[in-house]
């Protein structure tokens, strides 16, 4: 398992726990060549899944 990125820029372990997101995501083609290419998801919904919520998170 990869450990996850916080904001901060610290690391955590991966827990094994599944989450389920809800996102979109948005592309822009000019000439038959990706442009951009943009996902949104809610953050704070993963965040509230790990356990995090909006706490602050100690260092341990």
């Amino acid at each position: 398992m990869k450990p996850f990125l916080l904001p901060d820029g610290r690391e955590i372990e991966g827990t094994g726990r599944h989450i389920t997101l809800r996102a979109t995501c948005s592309t822009f083609g000019r000439d038959d060549k990706i442009v951009t290419h943009r996902e949104y998801f809610d953050q704070l919904e993963l965040y509230s899944q790990l356990g995090f919520g909006l706490t602050k998170i100690e260092q341990g």
